[in-house]
């Protein structure tokens, strides 16, 4: 009978271990562990607590968080922690001092087996506490310390399936693993790359040839438009004529008085040698009209404005220039060679690096930002401006290496100019660095 009981109780033990691999989830695995462990022995309550707090009792769902039993028995594991630590120990108010023990009667049966739950890794998960009045002997301790022994497999488990990847491994595989991505990303940031800064673009025209007003006056007639092909020796437009006919018209006449007063004076020196002295006077005041005649003439011809080369016309709108007054030297339009092209970008103060010319670029296109092309850094201002985005940076002139036909002028784009080699950290800390330096002064 003896050995039909101790098989019964091994396929019981089996059973139960089966069950725990199987089960689904925490809740279930705990319900299973307060609830069904009676299978093996007898006991009135069962429960389970994990860091200090009751997670399971016998015949709840959950635990009442302020019922005066769960007080009591969160703060029992404190004092039997320190008393079993990870062995398996019968507990009864003989151990205990103070309102654990005083309580004992109204909590929990006479005696308490307490049974911590080790995994695989020798880490403590939680324990296990069986409450009866009986005494519990050596072999039921046994037994059910290897009943433990398999709950907190099984519980370690479900718990590890909602931790992240990293607390698969062991504190001091964890520390070494710490170790090394620290002296990795180290490593990283010491790393030497190239400073480079991304800057708005546009394709403009190299040594372009200014169109500038030879006469203070008004614009009169444009006779090209926007864009347009021109030779060389084509009219570009007309400034306003009425202005300088006017002054001819009063020089002319000027002239033919003065004229007219010489050969009156000429006439009356025949009976007057006085009159005779005249004469030179009024020579000079003729010479000085037929000058400012010849001047105003002259004027007249350079009232036409011609292209000196042949090129593409820049100008804006024909609207925004008619009728609008120039002075001498005042710029009109611009004369490009379309293949005659440069890159000027603009290098904001905050995102400025120590560039230099010769240096190297890549500029990215918006109808084409697929396909880079290369450049070289030409010049670089000295002196910050007011950029046609209204920022304070520095202007950057490059050439491109463009083996095909150039990109037609006044295409936009972003071009990423490279500085010299700095190490990752710098790289990325370089800005933040800055900041602080003009916050704190130091």
């Amino acid at each position: 009978m003896a050995a039909a009981d101790q098989i019964k109780g091994l396929a019981d033990l089996l059973i139960l271990q089966q069950r725990l691999r199987q089960a689904p989830t925490e809740p279930e695995l705990l319900a299973l562990l307060v609830n069904d462990t009676r299978q093996l022995f007898p006991y009135r309550t069962a429960v389970v607590l994990s860091k200090h707090k009751l997670i399971a009792v016998t015949g709840l769902p959950e635990p009442v968080r302020d019922a005066p039993f769960t007080q009591w028995i969160e703060n029992l594991q404190v004092k039997a922690q320190e008393l079993a630590g990870t062995e398996v120990m019968e507990f009864t108010p003989e151990n205990f001092t103070g309102a654990l023990a005083d309580d004992w009667t109204n909590n929990a049966p006479g005696r308490i087996l307490w049974l911590p739950l080790i995994n695989n890794t020798k880490v403590q998960v939680g324990v296990l506490a069986l409450m009866r009045d009986a005494e519990w002997r050596l072999e039921e301790q046994r037994i059910l310390g290897h009943w433990a022994g398999a709950a907190a497999h099984a519980l370690d488990a479900l718990q590890m399936k909602k931790l992240p990847w990293w607390h698969e491994f062991d504190q001091a595989r964890q520390k070494r693993y710490l170790q090394t991505g620290v002296a990795a990303v180290v490593l990283l940031l010491l790393c030497p790359v190239r400073s480079s800064v991304i800057v708005s673009s546009e394709v403009v025209p190299r040594d372009p040839v200014i169109v500038r007003s030879q006469l203070d006056g008004v614009i009169g007639e444009i006779a090209v438009t926007p864009n347009a092909l021109v030779k060389e020796g084509d009219l570009l437009l007309s400034l306003d004529e009425s202005a300088f006919k006017a002054r001819l018209d009063v020089a002319q006449q000027d002239l033919e008085v003065a004229k007219a007063e010489y050969l009156r004076a000429e006439q009356a020196s025949i009976l007057d040698r006085s009159a005779s002295a005249q004469r030179y006077l009024l020579t000079s005041r003729i010479e000085q009209r037929s000058a400012e005649v010849d001047y105003i003439k002259e004027v007249l011809g350079r009232t036409s404005i011609k292209a000196q080369v042949a090129g593409l016309v820049m100008i804006p709108d024909i609207t925004e220039l008619n009728g609008r007054p120039v002075k001498v030297g005042e710029k009109i339009m611009t004369l490009a060679q379309p293949d005659k092209v440069e890159l000027e970008a603009w290098l904001p103060v905050d995102d400025s690096l120590p560039l230099a010319p010769g240096g190297d670029l890549k500029f990215y296109l918006n109808v084409a930002p697929t396909q880079p092309i290369e450049g070289t850094v030409s010049r670089i201002d000295y002196q910050a401006q007011v950029s046609p985005d209204g920022i304070l940076a520095f202007r950057i002139r490059a050439t491109l290496d463009q083996k095909e036909s150039p990109p037609r002028i006044g295409l936009r784009g972003t071009a990423r100019v490279y500085g010299g080699r700095v190490t990752i950290f710098y790289y990325l800390m370089r800005k933040p660095l800055a900041y602080l330096r003009q916050v704190t002064g130091f």
